[in-house]
């Protein structure tokens, strides 16, 4: 009989992975002291096959901008913002990519350059 946490009973060993059980089971029979935290009740989880993985979280529209396409930004923060997210969206999505901002009348603008 094994006592962990809130579970009693010989079942108490089914929350665990199978390396934690070996290391429990083999620590119970050398007569180690373990001492296991569980906070509540064993936790099932559901496997949900075929749910798309989301294509980017990006706020503006990189991936649809050609080459020559540009976006215009009142404030020069927000500006600055956008390039760097470019620069990063290029980085892990289309390495190839090239983005520039530059100071233009009433504002900025950034270009995808390639």
């Amino acid at each position: 009989m094994f006592f962990l946490g809130n579970f009693v009973g010989e079942g108490a060993l089914e929350c665990f992975g199978p390396l934690v059980r070996r290391l429990l089971l083999t620590c119970f029979l050398r007569k180690c002291t373990v001492v296991v935290l569980i906070m509540g009740d064993c936790m099932k989880v559901e496997i949900e096959p075929g749910v798309p993985i989301p294509q980017t979280r990006c706020k503006y529209p990189f991936d649809d901008m050609l080459p020559g396409d540009s976006i215009f930004f009142k404030d020069e923060r927000k500006a600055a913002s956008a390039r760097v997210a470019a620069v990063r969206f290029a980085g892990k999505y289309h390495p190839t990519w090239g983005f520039t901002l530059r100071r233009v009348e009433g504002g900025w603008r950034l270009w995808r350059a390639l």
